[in-house]
């Protein structure tokens, strides 16, 4: 039987095999433990970074992955648990415009640092700005207008530029908690609440679909 002090690393151990696959390039995992959590099997924190992961219709620059209170409990099969689990996604300025660019798409997205800007352009002559916030719909990640200006003039808002970012649809249980914009990125953050999983093959895939990642 594992110690106590064995089940941790056997945590990491298992959240770097099922991330692996994922991304292009190597998984790197930060833990931050305690004397008390160690005597105990757990973990306080566990971060995991992932660079290039391919989703649906963008290439996400970095995907963190935040657990808290994460430990193995021991039995047939193991589970894997965590108290919370978070998922941070960040898209930079160049995944956007390959993503508009592959779509011949009639307008431009700007990540600004303090907000999202779509802008429709005639000729290269600018015709409109929206300043665009990020919300859910249905579990898809939308771009709701929230200002508006028509070649300079001020303008409702209502009815223009609504879309959907090309992420993948959000598993139930999940929602947004915050968006951090920033010059040519922006990183939405996901709680996905608390992980209870057991420890079998098939847990990557659960993993995946739970985090609506590398697919």
């Amino acid at each position: 039987m594992a110690r106590a002090a064995d089940i941790p690393i056997q945590a990491v151990g298992a959240i770097r095999r099922l991330l692996g696959p994922l991304a292009d390039g190597p998984v790197l995992i930060r833990a931050r433990p305690t004397a008390a959590g160690l005597l105990r099997g757990r973990i306080d924190v566990v971060r995991a970074e992932l660079r290039g992961v391919a989703t649906s219709g963008l290439v996400v620059d970095e995907v963190i992955l935040r657990g808290t209170d994460v430990h193995v409990v021991p039995g047939l099969p193991a589970r894997l648990r965590a108290g919370s689990l978070t998922i941070g996604v960040t898209v930079l300025q160049e995944s956007i415009d390959r993503w508009l660019g592959s779509n011949l798409l009639p307008f431009s997205v700007t990540l600004d640092e303090d907000a999202v800007r779509g802008r429709t352009s005639v000729a290269g002559l600018s015709m409109g700005e929206v300043e665009l916030e990020v919300a859910t719909s249905g579990g898809w990640i939308v771009l709701r207008p929230r200002s508006a200006t028509m070649m300079g003039v001020e303008t409702p808002a209502v009815g223009l530029f609504r879309g959907l970012l090309p992420l993948p649809r959000l598993p139930d249980g999940t929602r947004l908690d915050r968006v951090r914009h920033g010059p040519g990125r922006i990183t939405l953050i996901f709680d996905t609440g608390p992980l209870d999983e057991p420890l079998t093959p098939s847990l990557g895939d659960r993993l995946r679909q739970r985090l609506a990642i590398g697919r």
